[in-house]
């Protein structure tokens, strides 16, 4: 497996696996989202200004020949001063959920330029939280009865958005 930068010709060859990663991943958005990925233009016009935006980037996460890409991970908001800070946003095909993905992802948080990475997670994605705890993020705070979403039983509910932060060589 492989990371690299994705362009804006990247996000329409591969939008039909872009497409995949957000499908896998139905808690990305809440159940009352504007937003609506159902199409692979969908996916190119949600991706498109990540590529073009002065504050943000996106890195493709790739087999070793880019046959296929398997996940995005997104820097947003990112500023600096003294550090630079991005806002995270993860996006991975079921196909490499595991330990695959999450020794990529060590690899790439230690070689990434932001100094701090923080990310929002419902507090329904255990499967997500799980993952940032492993990867060294810290739970710093949450926003009570933030998002609504579907649960198991597929009632709508509240639920909190828990903020994770990761902090290079320091702990947070």
């Amino acid at each position: 497996m492989k990371y690299r930068p994705l362009t804006k010709s990247d996000i329409i060859n591969y939008s039909k696996d872009l497409l995949k990663c957000y499908n896998d991943n139905k808690l990305i958005f809440d159940c009352q989202s504007p937003i609506l990925i159902t199409y692979e233009r969908d996916i190119i016009e949600f991706l498109l200004p990540y590529t073009e935006g002065c504050d943000s980037y996106i890195i493709g996460i790739f087999d070793d020949n880019e046959k296929f890409l398997y996940g995005v991970v997104i820097f947003d908001n990112v500023r600096c001063v003294d550090l630079m800070v991005a806002e995270i946003h993860i996006a991975i095909s079921k196909e490499i959920w595991g330990r695959i993905i999450k020794d990529l992802f060590d690899t790439m948080i230690k070689n990434c330029l932001p100094d701090i990475l923080y990310c929002q997670i419902p507090q329904i994605a255990t499967h997500a939280i799980g993952m940032v705890r492993r990867m060294g993020f810290k739970k710093t705070g949450y926003i009570p009865k933030a998002l609504p979403y579907k649960n198991a039983q597929g009632i709508t509910k509240l639920y909190d958005l828990n903020i994770f932060v990761y902090q290079k060589d320091k702990e947070v």
